[in-house]
């Protein structure tokens, strides 16, 4: 459906600058970005439940490790990661950027704006996509079978396994940490411990929603499932 990169030249992770968010690390260091009007291009983004967005940071960290200088050769279990390295921020900017930087620094641009055609849901990944390209881009639909049997290739994990990451005290650090995001993505926010389960379920996909969209418009066009790899 095309796409635009953007290249940082002579630049590598790990500045301070990043810990920023990645639209305003885009604007302020990418060379690229100076030649094109951003503000003329549509644009789109997703977010996620910050509850379970923090755990998928965690595991995406924790599979990344990197040994420190100080020779720790094991990944800290999440309490302690929470207690001496996320309040503490005793973090490099790789691991900043994926799980103490909100969602909100990460989409603002540099005069805090938050300036986008469309926000969509992690949770609502497939009806939201499909509303990005066929109402926003005017593109047809190419995979038909991958709609129909609900496809992820990233598959959320977390929800049947919350209780293994959450208790009490890591609960209120991400309350306190994403506070904005529960606000400004209209997330639900519990500091109940044995009503999270509950918020977490509710924000499951609204299937009718697809099924809606796919009613409204003919937008498929031949099944071009084969074609992935």
């Amino acid at each position: 459906y095309g796409s635009q990169s953007f290249a940082f030249r002579g630049r590598y992770g790990g500045h301070d600058s990043d810990k920023e968010g990645f639209y305003k690390n885009v604007l302020r260091n990418s060379e690229d970005s100076r030649h094109y009007d951003l503000e003329s291009y549509l644009k789109f983004t997703f977010v996620r439940c910050p509850y379970t967005r923090f755990i998928s940071a965690y595991n995406y960290l924790e599979k990344h490790y990197i040994f420190n200088e100080k020779g720790i050769t094991k990944f800290p279990c999440i309490g302690r990661f929470v207690h001496e390295n996320c309040k503490n921020r005793k973090m490099s900017s790789f691991y900043w950027i994926h799980i103490l930087t909100t969602q909100k620094d990460h989409i603002e641009d540099l005069n805090g704006g938050i300036n986008y055609n469309f926000i969509g849901r992690f949770e609502n990944l497939n009806e939201d996509l499909c509303y990005v390209i066929t109402q926003i881009f005017k593109k047809p639909i190419y995979f038909k079978h991958l709609l129909d049997i609900g496809f992820r290739k990233n598959k959320n994990m977390f929800r049947d396994n919350y209780n293994l990451y959450y208790d009490e005290y890591i609960l209120k650090f991400v309350n306190t940490l994403y506070r904005k995001d529960f606000e400004l993505f209209n997330y639900s926010m519990t500091e109940d411990i044995d009503e999270l389960e509950n918020v977490i379920q509710q924000e499951k996909t609204n299937n009718n929603a697809l099924i809606n969209l796919l009613q409204i418009k003919q937008i498929f066009v031949e099944d071009k499932s084969n074609l992935i790899n």
